[in-house]
């Protein structure tokens, strides 16, 4: 039991009234981080929402799909990170959608804040 209990904190204590209030300590430090925890997700969540929008795509709508590739050599603000086009073949939930491209082999699950409308102009 030393090398369990060292000789200062264990002093004058039975083994039992000891690991009572170090799980004691152990409890009050848990629920101490999970109140700052769960505070400092709902300040992100908050900062996320304030520019995330919803997004709704359709069967057929053409799309560009978000690809933060970079290359080497060349200048990350000239480049554009929208460069694939693809189809949207199905939402899968409000948070997927189903999108093929001839860029890839198959099809890929892509999230919503991925994707933005391929627009088109017409003469």
């Amino acid at each position: 039991m030393d090398l369990f209990v060292s000789e200062a904190e264990g002093r004058g204590k039975t083994d039992p009234v000891y690991t009572a209030e170090t799980v004691d300590r152990l409890n009050r430090a848990m629920h101490l981080v999970r109140e700052h925890l769960q505070a400092s997700a709902s300040c992100a969540s908050r900062w996320y929402n304030r520019k995330a929008r919803p997004r709704e795509f359709a069967q057929g709508d053409l799309v560009r799909v978000y690809c933060p590739r970079k290359f080497v050599g060349r200048t990350p603000k000239w480049l554009s990170f929208y460069a694939t086009e693809g189809e949207v073949v199905r939402k899968l939930n409000d948070a997927s959608y189903l999108v093929k491209s001839r860029a890839w082999k198959g099809q890929k699950v892509i999230h919503p804040d991925k994707l933005k409308p391929f627009l088109t102009f017409n003469n």
